[in-house]
């Protein structure tokens, strides 16, 4: 029986070159070919996803924004901030809340349920695995940070220069995270680069 990889070399015939390459798609160094049609090249070279460099600049830019406040204004920007990020939590609570109110309703249909074999048992314990893994347990840790937010709110200066420091932290990890991905690019690059210069 024919595999996907295998398939036009059963149905029409392949040139080793193309089955070789056709294979390497199912190869780590091309991962992010995984899903696209068998026809879509290998490129001569991987680059970061855009995800990365936009996160980088998105930090870069929310730390400049926060630099660029005057010490006479620090205080009611914090206020701003932390009013913000209060009404996030908020809504995030309610909406773990309701979310977690329509999977404990389904589990209790579920486990009222009863399957009509026993063969249909796995069922009923996947569908409650898959609900128990999907619980939220947000509600509680943004009810503690939105406490939290408001004992901060009692020292906006403290609360900007947090942010300051948060923000400088995700330029970092921004950064990190985007020179890990070169470094990944790089070496699927010479993986695929080397198997290239294997088949000349």
């Amino acid at each position: 029986m024919a595999t996907g990889h295998t398939m036009k070399l059963m149905h029409e015939g392949q040139t080793f070159n193309d089955f070789v390459l056709g294979c390497a798609r199912a190869m780590g160094a091309c991962i992010s070919l995984r899903g696209m049609p068998s026809d879509t090249e290998i490129p001569e070279a991987f680059t970061p996803a855009a995800s990365h460099t936009e996160r980088l600049a998105k930090a870069d830019s929310e730390l400049e924004i926060l630099r660029s406040v005057p010490l006479k204004g620090r205080e009611a920007r914090a206020i701003i901030l932390l009013n913000t990020e209060i009404a996030w939590l908020e809504k995030l609570r309610t909406s773990s809340v309701e979310e977690n109110s329509r999977l404990i309703n389904m589990a209790l249909l579920v486990t009222a349920w009863q399957p009509p074999t026993k063969n249909h048992r796995g069922l009923k314990e996947f569908m409650l695995e898959q609900i128990r893994i999907s619980r939220h347990i947000t509600p509680s840790l943004c009810s503690a940070q939105i406490e939290k937010l408001h004992q901060l709110g009692k020292t906006p200066l403290n609360y900007f220069d947090q942010s300051l420091l948060e923000a400088q932290k995700e330029v970092q990890m921004a950064q990190q995270s985007l020179d890990e991905e070169v470094s990944r690019c790089q070496s699927r690059t010479g993986w695929v680069k080397s198997l290239r210069d294997s088949l000349l």
